[in-house]
Formats: C-alpha cells, structure tokens, sequence
C-alpha cells in the first residue's frame, strides 16, 4: 500500500533518473507483491460447538464470537476481489511491459523495455486500482471505517475487552 501511495506521489513520472527508476523498481515490485491470508478457524468453530461456549454469559461477547467466523469471510471476499483483479487486469498490464523474470532491480533497465509506458494513462490507472484494492484489504484507517480489516480489528478489541472484564469478575 505504502508502495502504490509513493508512485502516487510521484504522478506524472517525467524524466526519471536512474536512482528514481530504482525506487520505482521496488516500488513496484512491493505494489504487486501478493498473498492472501489463511485462518484457522478451528479454535472458534471449537469453542462454538461445545457446551463450553455456555458459561460465557456476557451477551455482547458471544454474539461478537458468533460473528467472528462471518467477519473473517468478508475480509477473505475483499482480498479474493483484490486478487481476482491482479490476476486477471493488473498483471497482464504489467506483464505486457516488464519481464518479470528478471530481478525487479532489472525490471525497468532491462532494452526491451520502453519505459514511455510510465506515462502512460493506463499506467496510472494500473496503479490507482491496485492502490484501492490494498486500500480495502490492508487498511485500518479511520478515514475508510467500512474496510473489513478495521471491523475485524474493532471486534478483537471488543472481544479483548469483554473477555477481560469477564475475568476480572
């Protein structure tokens, strides 16, 4: 995300100099950079199915810990979106114009490649789009409250929260 904000800044990317090709190399390198999360949902779905799950008396943190498998699935269906979107539009894009077999330190160096392309709309766009894509799968920012990781995170407060005063009892 900090990577897609930097060539953001930079927009429109005139006469570049070989140490700001650099950066951009990284830059984009770390931009298209992906993976998805994976979690275990075995704890949870445990303590849900076992007569265990009955002594919690504080309403408020059984419903959150009801939730809890729901709110991890939304944040799974924006990262599949983000990575639906990289597959299928964003790499092809950039495939097109660098050879990422190369060491991305190379990526932007390499003959074949005409860099005019940064200055391309399409450019741009490609990295406003992926920028709005780890916006919504990595963000905890006030200013977007609806991302699905802000929503997972204000529930394991809660749930910290209401598990303490539990405890404290």
């Amino acid at each position: 995300l900090r990577s897609a904000e930097k060539i953001i800044d930079r927009f429109p990317l005139i006469e570049l100099n070989e140490s700001e090709l650099d950066s951009l190399s990284q830059d984009l390198f770390y931009m298209i950079y992906h993976y998805t999360f994976n979690p275990s949902k075995g704890i949870t779905n445990s303590l849900l199915n076992t007569s265990s799950f009955e002594l919690i008396s504080n309403d408020s943190l059984r419903n959150l810990l009801i939730r809890w498998n729901d709110q991890v699935e939304d944040y799974r269906e924006e990262e599949l979106a983000a990575n639906e979107n990289y597959t299928n539009n964003l790499k092809p894009f950039i495939k097109e114009h660098l050879n990422l077999n190369l060491d991305y330190r190379k990526w932007l160096r390499d003959s074949r490649v005409d860099i005019d392309f940064l200055n391309s709309l399409a450019f741009e766009n490609f990295v406003r789009d992926r920028h709005i894509d780890l916006n919504n799968i990595v963000s905890v920012n006030a200013d977007n409250p609806s991302t699905e990781l802000l929503k997972i995170y204000n529930s394991i407060d809660l749930i910290l929260k209401f598990s303490k005063s539990a405890t404290d009892d």
